[in-house]
């Protein structure tokens, strides 16, 4: 058996958490964002820089996403920009 030091267990916790306490702001989310794509409204959403684009990403550039779904998002700070 793996030793996970407790890993998993906190971290189905802490989704279990987040699910009970934000169940109601999750909701909201995601009518909004369903009310734009029925509406044909694009989904502005922000990333500022390195990790946090990484949401925005799967969202943007995961091949079959949304095609309303508008990156708002500096290429100089970027994750995905690559490095030289």
């Amino acid at each position: 058996m793996l030793n996970d030091f407790g890993y998993i267990d906190k971290a189905i916790a802490n989704i279990r958490e987040v699910a009970e306490k934000q169940e109601a702001n999750i909701k909201a989310a995601a009518k909004l964002m369903a009310d734009a794509i029925a509406d044909d409204k694009l989904i502005n959403v922000y990333a500022g820089g390195g990790h946090t684009t990484l949401a925005m990403g799967e969202m943007f550039f995961r091949a079959g996403g949304l095609a309303n779904i508008n990156p708002l998002m500096s290429s100089t700070t970027a994750s995905r920009k690559g490095t030289s």
